[in-house]
């Protein structure tokens, strides 16, 4: 990876699903923040990202709660990443006052540190299907990891989205009160 001047990304080709695909491939680090995931993007990028983490790659996921869109099984199989290798998983609050509703794909290898920011969410229409429009870019990680970094802390500090999923058990509607409480 080097830095590069932004481009759009559409579901066109390549598409949301290949460019994560392909990062995936050597990342040292993955940062994942969607409002959305469901099992038909999962199921997408399912196989490289279980790869990418058994290989040792550092992954981050912050999953977006606000009207019950994120499917269960999602966060299960992000749960089950954990005991696989250095995977941490954090849900957005269910406070009814905040949304959470970024889509970030972060992707760092060396000093280098690709982004993908804009409107896809980590569904099968958000990564292969819908109208969706991103920029990617290339960054020095040094340059935009530290700023993502802060944001995670200062949204868990401010108790935005929650720190250990086992605190939503009581909280989440029926599917998710058995994942949360494992």
């Amino acid at each position: 990876m080097t830095s590069y001047d932004p481009r759009l990304l559409l579901n066109d080709e390549p598409n949301h699903a290949s460019e994560i695909g392909e990062r995936l491939d050597d990342a040292d680090r993955f940062v994942c923040m969607v409002a959305f995931a469901k099992e038909s993007g999962f199921t997408i990028l399912d196989e490289k990202l279980i790869k990418a983490v058994k290989r040792g790659m550092a992954a981050i996921f912050v999953i977006g709660t606000n009207f019950y869109q994120s499917q269960p099984t999602v966060i299960d199989k992000l749960l089950k990443l954990k005991k696989v290798g250095d995977v941490n998983v954090y849900m957005g609050s269910t406070e009814r006052r905040y949304t959470f509703h970024p889509k970030l794909f972060l992707f760092e290898k060396g000093e280098d540190a690709h982004v993908i920011v804009g409107s896809a969410n980590w569904t099968g229409g958000g990564l292969s299907n819908n109208h969706e429009l991103s920029v990617a870019f290339g960054k020095k990680a040094s340059e935009v990891s530290p700023q993502i970094a802060d944001w995670i802390d200062s949204l868990l500090s401010e108790g935005r989205f929650l720190k250990r999923l086992r605190d939503a058990s009581r909280i989440m509607p029926g599917g998710m009160r058995s994942i949360l409480a494992a």
